[in-house]
């Protein structure tokens, strides 16, 4: 097989940045990122039979802009800080 031009190219490096608790908090997240041009995607809980509604959320972005966004939530508000966990973990992606 011959190499393509798209050969050296890495895919998947998407990280899971945060998990975010609140809606205030994903507001002031997403809001952000779109300002920002950063690329993003959320990840919801699944709900699980007989549990409390879980309103949590996981934004994924791309390993290169983690260092900027990272810096950005350390910026926030505390407030706002308190309803964001930092993962900086590699994304499962289970759709390919």
């Amino acid at each position: 097989m011959e190499p393509t031009i798209y050969t050296p190219l890495k895919v998947n490096n998407e990280i899971e940045l945060c998990k975010v608790y609140s809606k205030r908090a994903k507001q002031k997240l997403e809001s952000y990122l779109l300002n920002h041009g950063v690329s993003y995607y959320i990840k919801w809980n699944k709900p699980k039979l007989f549990s409390k509604r879980d309103e949590s959320c996981i934004f994924c972005i791309n390993n290169s802009s983690k260092d900027a966004v990272s810096q950005a939530i350390l910026e926030m508000p505390e407030e706002i800080r308190n309803d964001i966990d930092m993962l900086l973990t590699p994304s499962h992606n289970d759709y390919l």
